[in-house]
């Protein structure tokens, strides 16, 4: 499934990159289940939804995949904690996809609260 697609069709909780880790979009389920809006994320860092003790095991694993495009969690169901709007952190089921949006390399990944 294309991207674009993805971003249409979902009915889950959805939020996208770009390949420098900058959020084009999320969707109106995501700012329902962890209190984000568009305005509070698009154009800033993925960052801001990763608690602290997380980050920086996420930017290895995300600049290596950019890097070599290689990666063994993509279409696969992880279990990993998420920081809502509130400052409270919780757990959700992500699944990542990779594709492209206008040419250029994008992630998007459903994120369901557990």
């Amino acid at each position: 499934m294309h991207l674009e697609e993805l971003i249409r069709i979902t009915d889950k909780p959805l939020i996208v990159v770009d390949s420098a880790g900058v959020v084009t979009h999320i969707n109106d389920r995501f700012t329902a289940a962890f209190g984000w809006r568009a305005e509070d994320l698009t154009g800033g860092g993925l960052n801001r939804i990763i608690p602290e003790k997380m980050r920086q095991a996420h930017q290895i694993a995300f600049s290596t995949y950019v890097e070599t495009g290689n990666t063994n969690i993509l279409d696969t169901p992880l279990n990993l904690a998420i920081l809502h709007a509130d400052g409270t952190i919780g757990d959700a089921e992500h699944v990542i996809f990779a594709g492209m949006i206008d040419g250029e390399p994008h992630l998007a990944a459903t994120v369901d609260p557990l």
